[in-house]
């Protein structure tokens, strides 16, 4: 079994509070995770300069968030094999920007399962999986 990780860039660039119980990152434990179940892990090409677009957006530099959701687009969709393997995001926000895009519709519709979506939040994949 595969799937494709998209970490956020904010999660890629902020760690855990020093006063944090849990010191792992979100990484850590997404792939300790993805371990278990026995998942391969592919990540987009061009992941250290991958970004869904929020920052941007939120920012009201559209045509700015357009490009960068365009690059990601088409990394995951390489990396997804065109929607066939599951696509996870660790950031519910992140998970929604790409939703804004073209590429929800391509996933929603390549489903293997009725109601299962091919772009997931951590959580939703954990309930997936279990």
């Amino acid at each position: 079994m595969q799937v494709v990780y998209m970490p956020a860039c904010v999660t890629r660039m902020m760690g855990p509070s020093i006063s944090d119980d849990q010191q792992e990152s979100v990484h850590e434990k997404l792939l300790s995770l993805f371990e278990k179940g026995g998942y391969e892990v592919i990540y987009p090409k061009g992941l250290s300069s991958q970004c869904c677009g929020m920052m941007f957006n939120s920012r009201g530099l559209k045509e700015a968030a357009v490009a960068k959701g365009a690059d990601l687009e088409a990394a995951l969709m390489e990396a997804s094999e065109g929607g066939k393997i599951p696509i996870v995001c660790d950031t519910s926000p992140c998970l929604s920007q790409v939703g804004a895009t073209s590429i929800w519709a391509v996933l929603h519709a390549r489903q293997d399962k009725p109601g299962q979506a091919m772009c997931h939040s951590a959580a939703a994949f954990a309930t997936i999986c279990q």
